[in-house]
């Protein structure tokens, strides 16, 4: 016996000239691709399929026989590029949400029986559960993927788990107790677990809704799978000043989300009713923190490359590329300019144009010749070069602009090891407060990092490795910068040598 239906949710847009969402144009949007089940009375599965594009799905069920329809927020598709994402609740043992129809007698005759996901808004609040809303994440990320599909540049895409609950809130804290601080990405190594965490607190913040966000995070672990991140993570503005990895990893999140979206203002509720919130202009030319440390230069420059150049392969195929990925540079965004000019030069004159605007001047993987300090004397070069059994090379940090992430508060070097043998890299303080310091370092090459020292002796650091002949990239940082605490700023200095 035929039984078929359609499945919709209710999608809540934002306000279209001014912040917060729009509960007075909500619409019903299809559930697609997403897994459902036909269940009899004892609540077992009797078969299982996925909505297609228009929401509808269709069994052939038993006759006469009680049976109901549950709708998972499951999404699969396995058709390029393929993809796997559940939404899940993390406040009751990352289960499943689901939608369940009744339970009614299929009768002998082919029936039809369509499912909605409500809000919940009862025009003041959420009065009701907010079944909509795993359904309208899952929306998200299939009209963002596929949009940035079509350019045919997204390999298939590793399991991705989505953990959103009511009781999300924006206070820093302790995961186990919904205290997720904001909306982010996670990848948890020991299981080869992708996760994001979005917000859920009705009048403070919630996040199903405000689709840039949720691209955004969804970038990161793009960026993280298919690509290289290096950021650091932490808080960020358009108008700080960051690590270059940082203002890189967001700038492209930003610009990624509003391409996806073919929106270009990325938009964020919060507040009462949901009815605040902010938005920016992504190609806007962030003139309070403009260049190579700036997320708004970055998302500048690549969503108005992409506008300019009317294509999406340009902006893509550099992310998955060896030239990006195994750079001997950080994840930047000298590093990622760089990679689109050696695959694409014929846009070269224009994204050169595009940095420029953006008071970016280096080029190269290493931001060569750039001049744009950032007003901090310390952060140039980006990478200070060191010279393997010669002279020790110097680098400051400063807390002027965080204590975590950044302009300046890590140092770069760059070396190139020309034979293999057994290392000693030291890493002295030569200058700064009395204050003691706790100097750490990382080493990567080809964009992994091979070894770290993080001894707790005090104004320095000192290891012994054996380095393979090649190139590399080092970088200094203070362990105990975030405990400096005032007066701020202050600035350390560091000699760094690697002898034989």
């Amino acid at each position: 016996m035929q039984l078929h239906g359609f499945i919709t949710f209710d999608f809540v847009p934002e306000k279209e000239a001014d912040n917060g969402l729009d509960y007075e144009r909500i619409e019903r949007r299809p559930v697609r691709h997403v897994r459902v089940e036909l269940l009899d009375a004892r609540g077992e599965i009797l078969a299982t399929t996925l909505s297609d594009e228009t929401g509808h799905y269709q069994f052939m069920a038993p006759a006469d026989s009680m049976v109901k329809v549950r709708v998972a927020s499951e999404m699969m598709l396995t058709e390029a590029p393929a993809w796997h994402v559940r939404v899940t609740d993390n406040v009751r043992d990352n289960r499943l949400y689901v939608l369940d129809g009744s339970l009614v007698s299929t009768g002998r005759r082919p029936t039809q029986r369509n499912l909605h996901a409500a809000s919940g808004w009862d025009g003041a609040s959420y009065a009701s559960v907010r079944a909509a809303a795993p359904f309208a994440i899952l929306d998200t990320f299939h009209q963002g993927v596929r949009h940035l599909a079509s350019a045919g540049d997204i390999p298939a895409l590793p399991y991705l788990e989505v953990r959103w609950s009511i009781d999300n809130v924006p206070a820093g804290g302790e995961l186990s107790l919904v205290e997720i601080g904001t909306s982010f990405y996670q990848y948890v190594p020991e299981t080869d677990t992708h996760l994001i965490y979005l917000l859920g607190s009705e009048d403070v913040d919630t996040d199903e809704y405000d689709r840039h966000v949720v691209l955004h995070e969804w970038t990161h672990f793009l960026q993280s799978a298919l690509s290289r991140d290096d950021s650091l993570g932490g808080a960020h503005t358009r108008a700080d000043r960051l690590d270059p990895r940082v203002a890189f990893s967001e700038g492209l999140a930003n610009a990624l989300a509003g391409i996806a979206l073919a929106d270009p203002i990325y938009h964020d509720s919060s507040g009462g009713a949901q009815a605040w919130g902010f938005r920016n202009d992504v190609r806007a030319v962030e003139q309070e923190s403009i260049g190579w440390y700036s997320e708004g230069s970055v998302g500048s420059v690549v969503y108005r490359f992409h506008e300019n150049s009317g294509a999406l392969s340009p902006v893509l195929q550099p992310l998955f590329s060896d030239e990006f990925r195994e750079s001997a540079g950080l994840a930047t965004l000298f590093s990622y300019a760089e990679s689109q000019m050696v695959l694409f030069p014929q846009w070269g004159a224009m994204l050169d144009l595009l940095l420029t605007e953006n008071n970016v001047h280096g080029r190269g993987h290493l931001g060569a010749g750039e001049t744009n300090n950032g007003d901090y004397p310390g952060a140039l070069p980006l990478y200070k070069p060191l010279i393997a059994n010669g002279e020790p090379a110097e680098v400051c940090i400063t807390s002027r602009f965080g204590t975590y992430n950044g302009l300046g508060a890590e140092a770069f070097l760059y070396l190139s090891v020309p034979q293999s043998a057994a290392y000693t890299l030291l890493v002295e303080k030569v200058d700064g407060s009395a204050r003691v310091t706790d100097p750490d370092v990382v080493v990567y090459h080809a964009g992994r990092m091979v070894f770290s020292g993080e001894g707790s002796e005090g104004d320095v650091e000192q290891l012994t490795v054996g380095l393979p002949a090649g190139e590399y990239v080092l970088n200094v940082y203070d362990a105990s910068m975030a405990y400096w605490g005032e007066p701020l700023p202050l600035e350390h200095c560091f000699a760094v040598s690697l002898m034989q």
